[in-house]
């Protein structure tokens, strides 16, 4: 008997935690994600900006600026695949004349030189031309929901900063926000 009643309290909890999960992201699992489309649009809109504030530091170039692109936080209840906007916003970086260098990277390209200067590599690389971050960007994810006249929105809102690695003072910083009226299912929970 005891063992009927503890099954059958696992499956509550369990059952419980699918509707849980459903009513914290609003039923909006794949109706309100942010699309392909608005990350690479923000990633644009984002590098022009930041290209934007070294030209008017740079009287009008931009010169030895080096970004580490830090990994976008996905801050949402969504699967987003933040490597999106990495890899666009690194495209239009390059273009505005801006390098990213990876931190997560570093540590692979250290290995390789090691083996390079060990002698066993048929080609040497010319050591000491790692560049090394003026800037870091930090770009986090996020997401709202609300209700206006009856309907339910989402908002995802991509928050990037630009930080001085010398002072770790955010030179620079923006928001974009994208809205989104979902859709209401037959099986939706609500809030």
């Amino acid at each position: 008997m005891k063992f009927h009643i503890i099954i059958l309290l696992i499956l509550v909890t369990f059952s419980g935690c699918v509707s849980t999960t459903a009513g914290r992201s609003g039923g909006a699992a794949d109706t309100g994600v942010l699309t392909r489309s608005e990350m690479e649009s923000a990633a644009q809109e984002i590098s022009n900006e930041i290209g934007t504030t070294f030209r008017n530091r740079g009287n009008g170039s931009i010169i030895n600026v080096f970004v580490a692109l830090l990994p976008t936080k996905n801050d949402t209840s969504e699967m987003i695949d933040t490597d999106i906007f990495d890899y666009a916003l690194v495209d239009e970086l390059r273009s505005e004349g801006i390098f990213t260098v990876r931190p997560e990277d570093r540590d692979t390209a250290i290995e390789e030189m090691k083996f390079n200067i060990s002698g066993l590599a048929e080609e040497s690389l010319s050591l000491g031309e790692m560049k090394s971050p003026n800037y870091f960007i930090k770009t986090v994810i996020s997401e709202s929901f609300y209700r206006r006249d009856s309907h339910r929105i989402m908002e995802h809102t991509i928050r990037v900063e630009l930080r001085s690695v010398e002072t770790q003072l955010v030179v620079w910083s923006d928001a974009k926000t994208y809205t989104k009226k979902l859709a209401k299912r037959d099986n939706d929970v609500t809030w």
